[in-house]
């Protein structure tokens, strides 16, 4: 899908990205940030020590949605233009403490999937 594996990905390739307009498909999302409600500054920057639920719920659904068809890539730090699906990457988003991001997305994500896997549903205990 893309010319550098997505866990080796530097700034020259997701630049690579925007400038190539890439689409989006049902294996690829960008996120500028994540917000409640689609507008306004990233909401993980309210509180440092954890991801809000608004900004959890937001990323699930796109991960759901993954989980549910082929699986994809959800980047985040990629602007969208405001065309008809398919969106097109707009321009970069540079964001601080991304590493500090993506270890709380893994913890606050890691929670609810363990609780997931533990259900009865999902155990197969109904």
């Amino acid at each position: 899908m893309f010319r550098t594996p997505v866990r080796e990905m530097a700034e020259e390739d997701l630049r690579f990205l925007w400038e190539q307009h890439w689409p989006e498909d049902s294996e690829l999302e960008f996120k500028s940030f994540l917000t409640a409600d689609g507008k306004g500054e990233g909401i993980w920057n309210a509180d440092l020590s954890q991801v809000r639920k608004e900004a959890r719920d937001n990323i699930a659904t796109e991960l759901i949605g993954f989980a549910n068809a082929e699986g994809g890539w959800l980047i985040i730090g990629i602007s969208e233009d405001g065309s008809e699906r398919p969106r097109h990457a707009a321009g970069l988003v540079p964001h601080q403490r991304c590493r500090d991001l993506l270890d709380r997305l893994r913890m606050c994500f890691r929670g609810s999937i363990r609780s997931m896997s533990e259900s009865p549903v999902a155990s197969g205990r109904t």
